[in-house]
């Protein structure tokens, strides 16, 4: 991987966390009471987490120009981390084993899209060079 890769893979992941971050802000503006449902979606707070999508799609654009397609979805999958540590300290939520099962099923998922020897498994790609799997 070049350095020209792997500056745009960390502006990959900081827009992944700002996103991350985004989601927070939407969830605790949700757990505010207001006035009227204009007040819900034109406050502050709501207000900068979109702004703050609009410059997470603004990074992936920059970030794709340099960045392997095949990369991006792994890269993103980081947002599943962000989202669970946020969730677990910021709003107490419960972490139990049927919840880590799901989380790291979701991450190993992605991770099929990693680049192998240059070269990319998925759907689209020939995969009979690909090690097989064992049931």
């Amino acid at each position: 991987m070049g350095e020209n890769t792997l500056l745009h893979a960390g502006i990959l992941l900081f827009g992944v966390f700002i996103g991350a971050v985004s989601q927070v802000m939407l969830k605790k503006a949700a757990q505010k009471h207001y006035d009227s449902v204009l007040h819900e979606y034109l406050n502050p707070l709501v207000i900068l987490a979109y702004a703050l999508f609009v410059g997470t799609t603004l990074l992936s654009v920059l970030a794709y120009r340099g960045l392997p397609l095949s990369l991006g979805p792994v890269l993103e999958a980081t947002s599943y981390l962000y989202v669970t540590f946020f969730g677990v300290t910021i709003f107490h939520e419960k972490m139990n084993r049927k919840k880590l099962q799901g989380k790291t099923v979701s991450c190993v998922q992605r991770s099929h899209w990693l680049p192998l020897e240059g070269k990319a498994l998925g759907p689209h790609r020939n995969l009979k060079n690909a090690p097989a799997f064992h049931t």
